[in-house]
């Protein structure tokens, strides 16, 4: 197991997700909501796919890059505590924080758009510069981000 291993198992049980409950477990955080606007970001990794679900309906969706083997996207369900728009640089322009314990994580634009689709990351997930100001438009403050 991975140095990041038991606190990935820990995150799971947290969050309510379970080792292998896919589907089920999407549907419980689709459902659960608590999200403005019933707005919920689901982000799956092997996928290299962000899904944005509306009260439970996809309303977009995003090819993304992900963390590295060594700097992994961290796995767990997690809220947007900051946003920032600025002008183009490593963040694309659009910067959306999460709630993660224990480092700074976001979702953000990139300005190396052959990176989208691979595992490159520090942890961040990274969208196309246009799909990050969509993304920006759709998801305010405290909406769900599932990894």
């Amino acid at each position: 197991m991975r140095k990041w291993g038991a606190a990935l198992l820990i995150a799971l049980a947290l969050s309510g997700l379970a080792l292998g409950a896919g589907r089920q477990a999407k549907r419980e955080a689709l459902a659960a909501g608590g999200s403005p606007a019933g707005t919920v970001i689901w982000i799956e990794l092997d996928r290299k796919r962000l899904t944005v679900y509306e009260n439970g309906t996809e309303t977009a969706a995003f090819p993304i890059a992900s963390g590295a083997r060594d700097t992994p996207s961290p796995v767990g369900v997690y809220r947007i505590t900051h946003r920032f728009a600025t002008e183009l640089s490593g963040f694309g322009t659009r910067f959306l924080g999460l709630s993660v314990g224990f480092g700074q994580y976001g979702i953000h634009g990139t300005n190396v758009p052959g990176s989208i689709g691979r595992s490159v990351s520090h942890g961040c997930i990274r969208l196309r510069v246009r799909d990050a100001e969509r993304l920006y438009r759709m998801a305010g403050g405290g909406t769900k981000g599932v990894i």
